[in-house]
């Protein structure tokens, strides 16, 4: 699976188309998500993806990493990380049936903005006055996504900046502690957390009773075990596929791309909520929001660039 080998430019082409099939799939796993929010408990999904994203991720690492222990070497950084991307997809996930996809994942995408501030305050980085304006112009961008000031604001467009807080954190951690560990060992510790979560969340929501004046919101996040068809099976293993592909692309694009490139290709993502919101619910986010966006891209994608050339 590596193409270390291959020229300059070549690597760049793979890289490239590596990060947005990545983008793609992932920003497809989560309308999908989105759908069957409707309808299946949050725990449900998380414990069924899981449980098939599991054995693809051993296949995986069994027919072409053979010598890599799939026991990190870090176990409680790589756990601790774990813990915190579990806390972060959940609150991602709880604003996914109330906020337009392309919302979700603009104001998810402050966390390279939120991985600078973190950066200064806990690691004492310094930061140039033109990069807190670029953060600054990213705030502003949620601003005009979220509207506060206005009648149709809706709370629950906050919880993706507080998903892009943990896994800032996360990003942080993974650079400080987990930098030895192989992608696919770190995604199988994540995937088995959020498999675990699930299935204790399932075990509550089937001892917790509900009754006909639960609301939807409530039942997504206390509801018990929903039976399935064979339609939602096959999208619930779309997403399962979409995830692993997701965790091999985004390492695969990473090992053989310049970081500078591929990181500000990953922006990309929102473009794809944006036509899978369109394409799924016929989400078109008015003039400010789509402002609010473009907003956050530019702010994201020059701080990325920043700290990366730094």
């Amino acid at each position: 699976m590596s193409v270390r080998s291959a020229s300059g430019s070549a690597s760049v082409q793979v890289a490239v188309i590596a990060i947005l099939i990545t983008v793609a799939t992932l920003s497809l796993s989560d309308a999908l998500a989105k759908l069957l929010s409707a309808n299946f408990p949050l725990w449900q999904i998380f414990a069924l993806r899981s449980l098939l994203t599991v054995p693809m991720i051993l296949l995986i690492l069994a027919a072409w990493y053979r010598s890599v222990s799939w026991r990190p070497r870090s176990f409680l950084w790589v756990s601790l990380r774990s813990v915190l991307m579990v806390a972060q997809a959940v609150v991602y996930y709880i604003a996914l049936p109330k906020v337009e996809l392309s919302a979700v994942a603009a104001t998810n995408y402050t966390m390279p903005l939120f991985v600078c501030i973190f950066a200064a305050i806990l690691l004492g980085d310094r930061v140039s006055p033109v990069v807190w304006a670029a953060v600054g112009l990213g705030f502003f961008g949620v601003l005009l996504i979220v509207q506060p000031a206005t009648e149709s604001f809706n709370s629950f467009a906050l919880l993706p900046l507080a998903a892009a807080m943990l896994a800032a954190l996360a990003n942080l951690l993974t650079k400080a502690k987990c930098q030895g560990e192989h992608p696919l060992v770190i995604s199988l510790n994540l995937n088995m957390a959020l498999l675990a979560t699930g299935l204790a969340a399932t075990l509550v929501g089937l001892l917790w009773v509900q009754d006909s004046q639960t609301s939807q919101m409530v039942a997504y996040l206390l509801g018990g075990w929903s039976p399935m068809g064979r339609s939602e099976w096959i999208v619930i293993v779309i997403m399962a596929v979409s995830f692993v592909v997701g965790s091999v692309g985004a390492a695969l694009a990473y090992q053989v791309g310049p970081p500078t490139t591929i990181a500000t290709l990953d922006f990309a993502y929102i473009a794809f909520a944006l036509m899978w919101g369109m394409l799924f619910f016929g989400e078109f986010p008015n003039a400010a929001a789509f402002l609010g966006i473009f907003s956050i891209i530019a702010a994201g994608i020059f701080v990325v660039r920043s700290r990366r050339l730094r």
